[in-house]
């Protein structure tokens, strides 16, 4: 019984990182498709109008750019995964330690690769805590996270006015740019 017990939570571990990896691709989709779509209109404003300095093209244009910025937060949110960030709390190294050695090592070659760490170390079953904190330098990390979640709320904010505003002259004017 006790064994079952430990499967079902390192299955419950991996399953929460392999989470978070779906997670980060629909983030990056979205964020994509509203990019791509602030620059479609903005182009076609920018093609279709006389008058290409109207205020409204260079909020979209910003917007574009805001979202497109938005990709360096993303990144940096999503470089090292939530189980690996814990491991400078030594009461959450539990977490790491229950995965299996092949689950361990499949979440350290990802983060050691998206971290643009080379040569992969060959022990990634074996590393000990203080080794991998050292190597991904994970004591001297910004705290990506929290910064992630404060610049999603603002982005939303921004995103949302700037939105609205777009939405609003559209409907009153339907983008007539004499």
């Amino acid at each position: 019984m006790n064994s079952n017990m430990a499967i079902s939570t390192d299955d419950l571990v991996f399953e929460s990182y392999l989470k978070e990896r779906r997670f980060e691709k629909k983030i990056s989709k979205i964020r994509q498709y509203i990019y791509f779509g602030y620059l479609g209109l903005f182009l076609y404003l920018l093609f279709s109008s006389k008058y290409t300095a109207s205020p409204l093209i260079v909020l979209i244009n910003y917007l574009a750019m805001y979202t497109s910025f938005s990709g360096i937060i993303h990144f940096k949110f999503f470089e090292v995964p939530k189980i690996l960030t814990e491991l400078i709390h030594p009461e959450k190294v539990g977490v790491f330690h229950s995965l299996s050695p092949d689950k361990r090592a499949i979440i350290l070659e990802n983060t050691f690769h998206d971290m643009g760490i080379y040569p992969i170390p060959e022990n990634l079953p074996e590393m000990n805590v203080s080794e991998i904190i050292s190597r991904m330098k994970l004591d001297d990390r910004y705290p990506w996270k929290r910064i992630g979640w404060i610049y999603l709320f603002k982005y939303i904010a921004i995103l949302g006015v700037g939105s609205v505003y777009l939405a609003y002259t559209y409907f009153q004017t339907g983008f007539l740019l004499n």
